[in-house]
């Protein structure tokens, strides 16, 4: 990889013996066309290259400055043999995006960490969107990340949300928000723009979602807190489901507007959700770690 390259963009992608470029459109759920290899992070600025390589390259990378100025021992919620626990503030990734390997949750935590032991192998078994604050859970090793990974999408893991809704004021007769409220919908991935979330669907790809809202505090009668159980773990799924009926998460850009997004990846910063606990199994003992009830609703 020509070094003027790397440093100038800092990180690059190849997809050795690529046969052809993936067809306009295609994402994810679509398939690839004959000789399609995944690209891969490629960070040796002496990384040979072979004629009909595929290199993708990000002049122009998203930036989150924020991570860069963390103090993390005031944001670790509980240390373990296995994992630590941190409290993520909203605005940066859970880890590395395609265009930025540095400025994120994991890799900040792996700097933090530098010298001990597990540094280099912590690892996510979840993640929070970008624009979510609270719970994160970073194991210290690869077998302990698969076992919190599992037990988290089992019965034994549970997770719990707050945000804050507001009435969508487009529909004449939105869901009524009660304690106890059950809301369950499919899920229709889409490649651009939010996923759908409708209450029946044909769909074989369509992925059901369920969820809990445990408790209502009324702000007035337009907007209110909430805390939110998942009983299934999809993406944007609060987001989601919880707009369907109407009650769109305050500062949600994505899902809490009546215009479809241009493009995929629209960034939420003044989004009202948060990780305040998470429940899972490791070594036949359960754990549930929680952010304090004093910042249940401190959003950022």
């Amino acid at each position: 990889l020509p070094r003027a390259v790397h440093e100038k963009f800092g990180s690059a992608y190849t997809g050795d013996g690529l046969q052809q470029l993936p067809p306009e459109g295609s994402g994810r759920g679509r398939p690839k066309p004959s000789g399609y290899r995944r690209p891969e992070r490629v960070l040796d600025p002496g990384f040979p290259l072979e004629p009909g390589d595929y290199v993708r390259v990000y002049p122009v990378p998203a930036r989150y400055p924020e991570a860069l100025g963390i103090d993390w021992d005031k944001r670790i919620l509980r240390m373990d043999a296995d994992f630590v626990v941190v409290d993520k503030p909203a605005g940066i990734p859970s880890h590395a995006t395609k265009d930025n390997l540095r400025e994120n949750t994991l890799e900040q935590l792996r700097l933090h960490f530098a010298g001990e032991a597990f540094s280099d192998a912590l690892r996510l078994p979840h993640r929070l969107d970008i624009d979510t604050s609270g719970v994160l859970i970073a194991a210290k090793s690869g077998a302990a990340c698969g076992r919190i990974a599992a037990s988290l999408q089992a019965a034994s893991g549970e997770k719990r949300y707050a945000a804050r809704v507001q009435r969508d004021e487009s529909r004449e007769e939105p869901c009524s928000l009660h304690d106890g409220l059950r809301l369950e919908h499919f899920q229709l991935r889409q490649t651009h723009g939010p996923h759908r979330f409708v209450t029946s669907s044909d769909d074989a790809d369509a992925k059901h979602c369920a969820l809990v809202v445990e408790k209502v505090h009324r702000e007035s009668s337009d907007e209110a807190n909430v805390s939110v159980r998942l009983l299934t773990g999809r993406t944007h799924q609060i987001r989601g489901q919880l707009s369907a009926v109407g009650w769109p998460i305050v500062g949600d850009n994505l899902y809490g507007s009546s215009d479809y997004p241009p493009t995929g990846f629209v960034r939420s910063p003044g989004l009202c959700l948060r990780s305040l606990e998470v429940t899972f199994q490791l070594h036949e003992a359960s754990h549930t770690i929680q952010v304090p009830d004093r910042d249940a609703f401190a959003f950022r």
